[in-house]
Order: structure tokens, then sequence, then C-alpha cells
């Protein structure tokens, strides 16, 4: 069996492939399954294919499956075809009830292996192995014990304000971090001093259908976006307030579907949806239609000084900058950045400066003055490298391993790692 994240027969998504021996072919299997906890249904798991998981796991010496994803599946002999669910199925999808193994339990790293008649389970996302003293035999089982843990329902990520994938916000006196993997939004107070501070306030965002992707702040405005819906703050809340900006489905006549980017400065606010960018001189009301209109067949977040719009992609090879001038909204086009950057996650803009995240090449590039950029100079500083040649992920004060996200307040600059490091790292200006 072999799960896949990206698989073909799925459109790209999740699934899983079965050989009942071992092939002898590229192109043969004998069958796939997107969704396994549909194995057994009369439609069959092959007609529900709108999602999809992979299943971790392995086999036993005496050839029962295993299989991890959001659920604990056993078959007590290799399944025969897509319809032949599992003897034993443990936990629960995302919501029921039962031992949750997926959502932010498994993931990359997730395996099952069976020793001395113990089923282990290594849950990498909840930071621990949990076991069955023997093999379980009934779905209401949990788990009897945790290793790396206290107990099997305590993720240490969690309890140590471990972050995963962060997204930092400053106005130079306050620290806002935004995770959509863990959905939550820490904030400090006041800029943390030491490695590893615990915010002062966590907004858990885990059981809603909001689930913030992006974000923004200028002069004091948080706004938090999330598919069709958007929240925001007049102020930092710094006491645990509650929003009190809100839009869903739409704007005016801009419909809201898949917000991808949100960016405000000074003179606008930008939201960008699907291949257009929506501009607002300042904050709307719910009927106020957008002041202008532009488009890009590449929109991912977005940043603004006032004079400047930049967002990145990562859906063409290498990835690429895109830069809009804002001195004329009527008649503004984009211009593209490509062949000096490795899938850059985001790109910030901040007094005619351009901060690029070349996530890939695992460094942040820097040109103090944006144009010299589009005229194609190299960046006046690199900060995880000492050259453009040197790429390697590396962990260390002066390294960096997949920059994703950044903030910066002319004092400090954050930046958050994505994925496997889970580190959220500052550095000053130099006097």
């Amino acid at each position: 069996m072999i799960g896949d994240h990206n698989a073909k027969p799925n459109g790209g998504r999740a699934g899983n492939f079965f050989w009942k021996e071992f092939p002898n072919s590229d192109t043969q299997h004998d069958f796939f399954v997107s969704e396994p906890f549909r194995m057994g249904e009369e439609k069959g798991p092959e007609q529900h294919a709108a999602g999809g998981d992979v299943l971790w796991g392995g086999m036993t010496t005496d050839g029962k499956l295993i299989g991890v994803s959001n659920m604990l599946y056993m078959w007590n002999s290799f399944p025969d075809n897509q319809g032949d669910a599992a003897d034993i199925v443990i936990g629960a999808l995302p919501g029921q009830m039962g031992y949750d193994f997926g959502g932010k339990q498994s993931g990359d790293g997730t395996g099952a292996v069976v020793a001395d008649g113990r089923l282990y389970i290594s849950l990498a996302n909840g930071n621990k192995i949990v076991g069955f003293s023997s093999l379980p035999a009934g779905k209401g089982q949990k788990p009897d014990f945790a290793i790396g843990s206290p107990d099997i329902n305590t993720n240490t990520l969690e309890t140590n304000y471990i972050i995963s994938n962060p997204r930092p916000l400053t106005d130079g006196n306050s620290l806002i971090v935004v995770s959509d993997f863990d959905g939550m939004m820490h904030v400090w107070k006041s800029l943390p001093d030491e490695s590893g501070a615990h915010p002062d306030i966590t907004y858990d965002f885990r059981n809603g259908t909001y689930r913030p992707n992006s974000e923004t702040l200028h002069e004091g405005k948080l706004i938090t976006a999330s598919a069709d819906e958007i929240h925001g703050w007049s102020r930092i809340p710094l006491n645990g307030e509650m929003p009190d900006i809100h839009f869903k489905k739409k704007i005016g006549n801009a419909e809201l579907q898949s917000v991808g980017g949100i960016a405000l400065d000074s003179k606008y606010f930008f939201i960008g949806d699907g291949k257009k960018i929506y501009v607002w001189e300042g904050i709307p009301s719910n009927d106020t239609n957008p002041r202008y209109t532009l488009s890009s067949d590449y929109i991912g977040r977005l940043s603004s000084d006032g004079n400047y719009l930049v967002t990145t992609t990562v859906e063409m090879p290498g990835g690429a900058v895109i830069i809009f001038r804002l001195n004329d909204m009527t008649n503004t086009q984009q211009i593209m950045l490509t062949k000096k950057f490795n899938l850059p996650q985001s790109a910030m803009v901040w007094k005619n400066r351009l901060f690029v995240a070349d996530t890939g090449f695992n460094r942040v590039l820097i040109w103090n003055n944006i144009e010299d950029a589009i005229k194609g100079k190299d960046a006046d500083i690199i900060i995880g490298a000492e050259s453009l040649t040197e790429v390697n992920p590396e962990i260390g004060k002066n390294k960096l391993f997949w920059p994703g996200t950044m903030s910066f307040d002319g004092s400090y600059l954050w930046v958050g790692e994505f994925k496997f490091s889970e580190r959220l790292l500052r550095f000053s200006v130099k006097p």
C-alpha cells in the first residue's frame, strides 16, 4: 500500500494505492481508495473523491494491514478491493466522538508498528507516540499509554506554545502571530525579548468554521480572513476583545469566495480573491463597492505601503514576485519578477523597501529600493546565507529553514518558518 498526498486518480488530492502482489510494472495497481472510511459502503469509495485521506501505517508479520489517518484501521488480511472494509476501525472523523488519531495529531512522519504484541502509533503533529498494550479489538478503544507526553490527550506542542507555520504581525509595540495550521492566534502585549516566551492571549479557532489564512495590521487595525469571511479589530486586542469588523460572502458588489490575501495601508484596503484584487479607500462598510479592481493570474499573500502592492506565487516553476505600482490605480499593470527565487511564499513592502521570503532557497532577500529589484539588481541584504549561492536549509541563529512569512517595524524583522523547524525568529536592524 502507498499513500499519496497528490494522487492523480483523485485529481491531485490525497489517496491510497493498493497492490495485492508486489508490482512488476510502472502503471500496475489493483485498486485505489481516496477515503478509507467509505470502504464497504454500497456506492463504494471511488464515487466519493471530493476529499481524500492518506493512510500511514505498516504490516504485521502475520499479514495484518494497519493504516492511520483520522482513524485507526486494521485489516486482518490484506484487502481484496475498494469495497473491502477494515475489520476494526477506531477513532472518529473530525467533529465526532472518539479518540482523534488525525486532525492535528497525525501528519508527515506518522506510522504504526507492532512489537511484542503491542501496537505503537507515532502521531507526528501530536508530538507523541501512543500505544495499545495489545492489538485493539473494538471501536470505542483508546490508546492505553503515551510516550513523550503526560497522557494520550496532551499535545506538548500546544502546552509549550510551539507554533507551526507562524505568520507574524507587529506594530513595534505588540506582536500577533497567526497559524491556520494550528487554528490559533497568539497576542503578546509587548514584544517578547527572550526565546520561548508565552503569549498573553490566545484565540482558538479550531472549533468553528472560521480559520484565518491571511491577515494584515496597520495603525492598530488588525484584519484577518478565512475563505469567504473577514473579521477585524479596530485596535489590537490586548485584552482578548472580540472582533468588531465583520464581512461575509460580499462587500458591496465584490463577491468573496476564497480570499487568498489581504493588505491595509494608509490609503487602501486590498482583498485578493481568485484572480482579482479588490481595492477600497479605507475600511469599507458592507455595502461599499470597490473603488478599483486589479487583475492577476497569480495572487497570494498581499502587502502594501501605499506606493506599491506586492504578492507572490508558487504556481509556476521557481515561483515569482508580483508588484503593482499604485500611483495610477486606473492603469496599474503587474510587474513579475522571476528567475531569482525558489517558491517564495510571501513578499513584503515597507517604505519602498522590498522583502522576499525565498522559501525554497532558505533566505530572506531585501532590496533597499524596490525599483532596484524591478530593474533586476541583486538584493542589498541576504538573511540566512552568506551569498546567493548558499541555499541549503539549516537551523541556527544566522540560518533559515524554509522562511515563509515576515513582519517589520523598522527595528525588528520577524520571520516565520514554514513547516518543519517551527521557529519564529527576530532579527535586529544593525546600527
